[in-house]
């Protein structure tokens, strides 16, 4: 008995060093192989800027964990949301499981600030690791649904803006760069300048209003690169199907606008039904209370 615990304890002796080398060694591996150029990113938001050295110590093995199709789904949502200059499908991976673990700790802290003890703390340290974990995905979905809606107010615009460069004489790349810097600051220039990168570096200005439609995934902006790919392939002008773009544009933002001003009075409703109209009854009816108690008009109903 006394042999097979000795030699269960140097087991568990050979396994515990065992993992105190790999694990540092497979997270300088990780590091190793994970590109520290950061060059091509662009600026970070807080959360992945916070949390860039584990995402870098950690992405590597994320990667070999990440089938293909999982990957490229991943790369869409990111694209959409306009964080995949940012960060890679391996390292949003990772990111939920710093944050998953940072959820937890924090409730646990929470936990033992409020009751003293530790006792019970299980629960809120699940519910934290569970918040934690989906807590990326909200954020990257939130990301994407603001980043469409500015993305349909701004892009009549640059429609505009290209069509009136492409009458004056430039060229359709030409037009496109010159109207980038009269966009407001926002997602459509940023995705305009991310086109605008892929032409510069040898990208096929078909493949890179491809990429630009598929990042952007809006109905008008898939109608504008099926527009101009149509043009080029039928040798129409491309500035004349922009003009017929233009005017649909303008009309689609007249349709939203009359839409939401429609929309306006049903949901002004509840705020008015909830909070003005009893403030309103108690306004009115407060001074007839009043006047009916001190008048002795109440007696006649006791």
């Amino acid at each position: 008995m006394s042999d097979l615990l000795s030699f269960g304890a140097v087991g568990f002796t050979a396994t515990a060093v065992a993992a105190l080398v790999m694990i540092p060694l497979m997270l300088i591996r990780g590091w190793r192989a994970t590109p520290s150029d950061e060059a091509w990113r662009d600026r970070a938001p807080w959360l992945i800027r916070g949390s860039r050295p584990l995402l870098r110590l950690f992405a590597f093995h994320g990667m070999r964990w990440m089938g293909d199709a999982r990957r490229q789904q991943l790369r869409r949502r990111l694209e959409q949301a306009g964080v995949a200059y940012c960060v890679t499908p391996p390292e949003f991976v990772v990111l939920r499981g710093v944050t998953g673990l940072a959820g937890g700790v924090l409730a646990i802290l929470a936990v033992v600030g409020w009751q003293g003890t530790l006792q019970g703390g299980w629960l809120p340290a699940l519910g934290g690791i569970f918040v934690g974990l989906i807590y990326p995905d909200l954020w990257l979905g939130d990301l994407g649904r603001a980043r469409k809606r500015a993305m349909t107010k701004d892009f009549p615009f640059f429609i505009d803006v290209v069509v009136l460069c492409m009458d004056a004489g430039l060229t359709f790349v030409a037009a496109v760069d010159n109207a980038v810097g009269r966009l407001p600051q926002g997602a459509l220039q940023q995705e305009v300048h991310h086109f605008m990168r892929e032409v510069r570096t040898g990208l096929s200005r078909r493949d890179a209003l491809a990429n630009f439609g598929r990042r952007i995934d809006m109905p008008a902006v898939s109608n504008f690169v099926a527009t101009i790919t149509e043009a080029e392939e039928t040798g129409g002008s491309v500035g004349a199907a922009l003009k017929d773009q233009a005017e649909q544009r303008r009309a689609e933002r007249f349709l939203r606008a009359e839409e939401a001003a429609n929309k306006a009075p049903v949901k002004l409703l509840f705020p008015l039904v909830a909070f003005l109209f009893p403030v309103t009854f108690i306004i009115v009816g407060f001074p007839i209370v009043v006047e009916l108690f001190q008048s002795g008009s109440v007696d006649f109903f006791r």
